[in-house]
Formats: structure tokens, C-alpha cells, sequence
């Protein structure tokens, strides 16, 4: 009897000892996958960003692309969609229901940000004094998530917007600068329209059209009102057309642009140099 006991004993510490460690196991997968959201960010088509005292952000996908329409009506800059998007990904290290009137404790009566993923919204609150860590709710939970977010969610509208200064997939068929004014002609030969008897090199021509076509701004920011030194203007093969008028400041030229965004995109004084350079004569 005294065998088969200790046998009984050991099979039972064996035993709890393996319900443990499939508890375990379980809670620390549980952990792992215990997410903002179980949303795809393949599949989620808008991003509507709502601040305090500040504009709201609403972004929509467009096939493979995404578009800011408000507060601008412009293409939306792809690595902050990412970062965006991401943000619905974020690993929560707790989870606890959401009551009714503790929102005011977790800081969500009066959130700093919510950010909806198509129907999915998420209400950014407060952080954990402890912890230093983030509440944020879905409407029915509350999540405590690494405060390193944030930032992407407060920025500036302009921030959300693509860089380049052009955003069109025809090619370009004629510049106008104080500096020069050339166009493309027919038989594909580029012409400078003050000295049309001057050949240009292709090579110069191709190198100043790359520098406009991939020109990306180092900010945009809101026109305001400012003295205009000049504009200028880009024709493209569609007859559409981008004018910009040009202020310059210190080390930084400001091109504003003349539709209804009013956006001014900031640019080195090197850079814009580089832009406004004329191009070199063909070799004769």
C-alpha cells in the first residue's frame, strides 16, 4: 500500500505539474496574439483620424493607392498609410472589459485621438502611471499597449501627404522658369523657346526632367500669405498643367501651389537650384 500511494502521489504531482504547463502555454500564446484588432490591413479600405483641437484626417484607398480627402484632396504619403496601418496590429499586454464610467479614470472621456480603421474605431486614452503604458478602447475593452504611437496619430495634416512635388504618369512636355523655358517639339527634340537656334543636349534635358519628376519635398505646410518672387509652370502631354508660385527664404524656397489645397512645398535652396538650372547646349 505504501508503493501504490507514492505512485498515486507522483502520477498526481505529474499531473498537475502538466496541467501547469499547458495553462502555460496557453496563456503565453494568448498573450502573443492579443491585438488592437483582428483586422486585415490588406483589406481595410479608409482611415478617418479625429484629434483634439486639431483638423481631422480622413484617408481613402483607391486601388493600390491611398488618397487623403480632408482636410486636402491629395495623394497620402505610403510610408505613414504603413505606419497607420500598423497601429491596428499593435500587441496589447492586457485586456480588461470597458465600464461605462471608468472612461473618465482611462482618460477616454476626453481622448487625445481616435482612429476608425473602415468601422473599427479605437479611442486613444491616457497612460498608465505604473507602467507607462497606453489605454486604448475598441468600445468594449480596454488595452494596455506600449506608449510609441501617438505621434503618428497628433501630426500635422500636411504630414499624411506624398512628398513629390508631381504626382502625374504623363510625361512632361514643357517648363517655364525666369531661368529658361523649354518644350518638347514633335520629332521629340527639346527646344529652348528663348534661343530656339540652340540645340540642347539630351542628356542635360533628360537629367532636369528627372530632377522635376522625382523632386520630393522636405515639408509641406499650409500657404500663407507671403511676397511671390516668381512662378513657375509645368505643362504635361495630357495638357494638364502645375503652376507654382515661388517665395524664397533664406536657405529654403517655398513653391505654393495655385489650386484649391493651397500647399506649399518646401524645398533646399540646393535642390530647387538643381531645378531651376538650365540645360546645357548640345556638343556641336
Amino acid at each position: 500500500m505504501g508503493n501504490r500511494l507514492l505512485l498515486n502521489l507522483m502520477l498526481m504531482v505529474l499531473g498537475s505539474l502538466l496541467l501547469g504547463l499547458i495553462w502555460l502555454t496557453q496563456d503565453k500564446g494568448s498573450e502573443q496574439t492579443l491585438h488592437l484588432s483582428k483586422l486585415d490591413i490588406t483589406l481595410i479600405q479608409s482611415i478617418t483620424i479625429q484629434r483634439k483641437n486639431q483638423e481631422t484626417v480622413e484617408l481613402v484607398k483607391a486601388g493600390n493607392e491611398w488618397n487623403m480627402i480632408a482636410p486636402f484632396s491629395v495623394k497620402a504619403l505610403s510610408g505613414k498609410i504603413g505606419r497607420l496601418l500598423k497601429i491596428s496590429q499593435i500587441k496589447a499586454s492586457a485586456k480588461y472589459p470597458l465600464v461605462e464610467d471608468k472612461k473618465k479614470l482611462y482618460g477616454l472621456d476626453q481622448a487625445r485621438a481616435q482612429v476608425s480603421f473602415d468601422k473599427t474605431q479605437l479611442t486613444i486614452g491616457k497612460t498608465n502611471p505604473v507602467g507607462q503604458r497606453r489605454y486604448v478602447s475598441d468600445g468594449t475593452s480596454i488595452y494596455l499597449v506600449d506608449d510609441a504611437f501617438l505621434h503618428h496619430l497628433t501630426a500635422p495634416a500636411t504630414d499624411y501627404i506624398d512628398t513629390r512635388l508631381l504626382i502625374s504618369n504623363s510625361p512632361i512636355i514643357k517648363i517655364e522658369t525666369p531661368q529658361y523655358t523649354i518644350s518638347q517639339q514633335t520629332d521629340s527634340i527639346w527646344t529652348d523657346e528663348v534661343s530656339p537656334e540652340n540645340s540642347l543636349s539630351p542628356d542635360s534635358v533628360q537629367i532636369l526632367l528627372d530632377e522635376w519628376r522625382f523632386a520630393r519635398a522636405i515639408q509641406i505646410t499650409k500657404t500663407t500669405y507671403q511676397p511671390v518672387d516668381f512662378s513657375i509652370k509645368i505643362i504635361f502631354e495630357d495638357n494638364k498643367e502645375h503652376e507654382f508660385l515661388v517665395t524664397k527664404k533664406q536657405n529654403e524656397v517655398y513653391l505654393a501651389t495655385t489650386n484649391n489645397n493651397q500647399l506649399s512645398y518646401v524645398f533646399s535652396l540646393d535642390k530647387f537650384n538643381k531645378l531651376t538650372t538650365p540645360p546645357k547646349a548640345a556638343d556641336i
